[in-house]
């Protein structure tokens, strides 16, 4: 199968021009401010969908797949940009995808993944059922890390913690793999053994957070088309 650049690219020119940049600036400016601060991206698609009934990653969006829309957003920003999934037919060639060893285990296996082969200082972790990622969650997620001396930044939504959508130091991997050989799977569980700060969703206007079913889905659609 031939690699779908087609909405991967219909995806960077919007986010090139403004398009969701919801604080007004260009992806361009955003990173020259910004510029790369030694940070890997890692987008979880490699999820079951079972309630949507379909792959997440390659629900359309103005002609764009999810997974294209995180890509363009992410890239630019990280030094090097992973999949968790195979999604190498989807992709351009300069992303990583990282099939799970051990499938069906959670997005923990995706993380632990990643964060055995990256060098970089920190991960801007992502899931495929949000939409409206941006520089600005970004420099908020940053902001946050940095500010507070943390180990973890995630976001927070109605006082609902946003696991999957996170800055995390990557010295935490050896916590993490200790807690993966201890059996434990979950994420929140994690997370409660770690130096955290929320970053509440409000101060990133247009994000979307947990599209897992087809109201959901129809939903994001509606909101999209009323822009």
């Amino acid at each position: 199968m031939a690699v779908n650049r087609v909405s991967y690219t219909k995806a960077k020119q919007r986010y090139s021009i403004g398009w969701l940049c919801d604080d007004g600036s260009t992806l361009a400016k955003n990173a020259k401010i910004m510029q790369k601060h030694n940070t890997d991206g890692l987008i979880l698609a490699g999820g079951q969908s079972r309630r949507m009934g379909h792959d997440k990653a390659l629900l359309q969006l103005g002609g764009c797949s999810l997974l294209a829309h995180h890509i363009a957003a992410m890239t630019g920003l990280v030094d090097k940009l992973w999949v968790s999934g195979d999604y190498q037919a989807h992709v351009p060639a300069s992303v990583h995808c990282l099939v799970d060893k051990e499938p069906g285990q959670g997005p923990l296996a995706g993380l632990l993944a990643v964060l055995e082969k990256t060098t970089a200082g920190r991960l801007w972790l992502v899931s495929c059922d949000s939409f409206g990622v941006s520089p600005l969650l970004y420099r908020q997620l940053l902001q946050a890390l940095e500010g507070h001396s943390a180990q973890l930044a995630y976001v927070c939504r109605d006082d609902r913690p946003q696991p999957l959508l996170a800055l995390l130091n990557t010295a935490v991997a050896a916590d993490l793999q200790s807690f993966w050989h201890r059996g434990e799977r979950s994420v929140l569980r994690w997370y409660q053994q770690l130096d955290t700060v929320a970053v509440k969703a409000c101060k990133v206007p247009g994000l979307q957070c947990n599209i897992n079913t087809p109201a959901d889905y129809q939903r994001l659609l509606d909101g999209i088309d009323s822009c």
